[in-house]
Order: C-alpha cells, then structure tokens, then sequence
C-alpha cells in the first residue's frame, strides 16, 4: 500500500509537534522511515508503525505505545483475526 498526502492531519499540528509524536513513538525504529518522510503523511505512517493512538496519547499527556507494547499488540491481534 502506498502512502497517499494527507493534509488535513497535518494542519493541525506544527512541525514540532509532529516531531515529537515520531520521536516518542519510536516510528523510526518501528518502520525505519525517516522524519522528511514521515510528514508527508504522518496518519498513514503512524498506522503502518501499529502507533494510530499516537496522536491521542500525546495530545492527552500519555506516552505513545513502546516498540515491545506494538508488537505484543500485533502479535494479539493476529490470534484474534485467525481465531475468526
């Protein structure tokens, strides 16, 4: 799937908040995609990364899900989806 631009996510934050979601959300470490990148349309990257609550934990003062947290997750819900 490829990433299509999503300005209307990316009018709501400036330019350091949305560093700082990549940065807390270890999006680099998760899907090696760097930061230039990332904003050209950081809702698709942030779903690709397994981080689509990101935005809400940052802007309500929690910390984004950690690397371990997205792949237990992951892991989770594949054995739900193949339990069917």
């Amino acid at each position: 799937m490829s990433p299509t631009k999503n300005t209307n996510l990316v009018s709501y934050f400036e330019f350091a908040d949305w560093t700082n979601i990549y940065t807390e959300a270890h999006i680099a470490e998760l899907i090696q995609v760097p930061l230039a990148e990332f904003l050209q349309n950081p809702s698709f990257y942030l779903i690709q990364a397994g981080q689509e609550t990101a935005v809400a934990c940052v802007m309500n003062g929690y910390k984004p899900l950690l690397p371990k947290q997205v792949l237990a997750a992951a892991k989770i819900h594949a054995q739900w989806n193949s339990e069917g």
